[in-house]
C-alpha cells in the first residue's frame, strides 16, 4: 500500500514548533488546516483505517474507491458565520474541508468494504483478495 502525502509545501508553523518547544501562534490570521490524524493498521486479511473526524456529520463525509484508490473527504461546518459582539480576541474553531487518498493496490475486495463512524472516529475494514494459485504455463517452442 502506498500513502499519498498530506503535507502542505507552504506549512511553516511547524519550523516554529520545534524551534521554541511547541509554542502555538498567536496570529489569528493565521489560516487553520483541518487535518484529521489518520491510524493505517494491515491485520490478517485486510486492511484497518481509523481516522479522527471530530464535529463532522456522518452526512457529511464521503468515501469512494475507485481501482485501489481510497478518497476520503470530509466537512466540518461550525456556526461562526453568526454575527459576535464584540471583538474576537483569538479563533482557533473553523469550517473546512478536507481530503485524503490512499494507494491501497489492486488486492482489495472493493465490494466488502466496511465502514462505521462513531463518536467522530471513521473505521474502515478493507478486506484483501483471496489469493490466487497460479500454476506456470509452459510455452511451446517452435
Amino acid at each position: 500500500m502506498q500513502i499519498i502525502p498530506r503535507k502542505s509545501p507552504f506549512d511553516f508553523d511547524h519550523i516554529f514548533h520545534g524551534w521554541w518547544g511547541g509554542v502555538p501562534s498567536t496570529d489569528t490570521t493565521t489560516p487553520v488546516t483541518f487535518a484529521p490524524k489518520v491510524d493505517i493498521f494491515e491485520e490478517k486479511g485486510k486492511y484497518r483505517i481509523v481516522a479522527d473526524l471530530p464535529g463532522v456529520e456522518r452526512e457529511n463525509i464521503k468515501l469512494t474507491l475507485d481501482e485501489g484508490v481510497l478518497t476520503l473527504e470530509a466537512v466540518l461546518e461550525r456556526e461562526s458565520k453568526k454575527e459576535e459582539k464584540g471583538k474576537v480576541i483569538r479563533r482557533e474553531r473553523f469550517s473546512g474541508s478536507y481530503l485524503r487518498r490512499f494507494d491501497l493496490g489492486d488486492n482489495i475486495a472493493e465490494d466488502d468494504v466496511q465502514a462505521e463512524f462513531n463518536n467522530g472516529v471513521l473505521t474502515l475494514e478493507i478486506p484483501f483478495l483471496e489469493p490466487r494459485e497460479r500454476a506456470a504455463k509452459r510455452i511451446q517452442i517452435r
